[in-house]
């Protein structure tokens, strides 16, 4: 029992230097949920990992440069220069997104959003 333990340990560390490191190099950012638009996903204060990617699928959600600030929203559907994108509660779309305003996607497994809920709120706080 006490190998696993180890192990695990040793897993979490590397976990979190590669997070770190991925950090630093601008390779991987977190952002912090605020609003209603991707409930029940995504709710206010929870934090979301986000890394740079060119291979945006419909589906995935994704964080652009809005014109009041960032937006964490779902790619609908994929156009040759845009991606058009909705938040899931939202009854209708962003509108094209320029592909260029994309700025990453959500790190998912399995299908499902990495976050962790709540942890945002003292970001917000801050920010008010």
């Amino acid at each position: 029992m006490m190998r696993l333990g180890r192990v695990l340990d040793a897993l979490m560390t590397s976990l979190l230097l590669t997070m770190l490191l991925l950090t630093l190099t601008g390779s991987l950012t977190f952002a912090v949920v605020e609003g209603r638009s991707m409930e029940p996903l995504l709710w206010t204060g929870d934090v979301v990992m986000i890394y740079k990617s060119d291979d945006i699928r419909v589906g995935d959600v994704v964080i652009y440069a809005g014109f009041r600030g960032y937006i964490i929203h779902r790619v609908i559907e994929a156009r040759d220069n845009c991606y058009v994108i909705k938040g899931d509660s939202n009854p209708a779309p962003d509108g094209c997104i320029p592909k260029e305003l994309i700025l990453g996607k959500a790190v998912s497994l399995r299908g499902s959003v990495v976050k962790i809920p709540g942890i945002g709120y003292l970001t917000l706080l801050l920010r008010s």
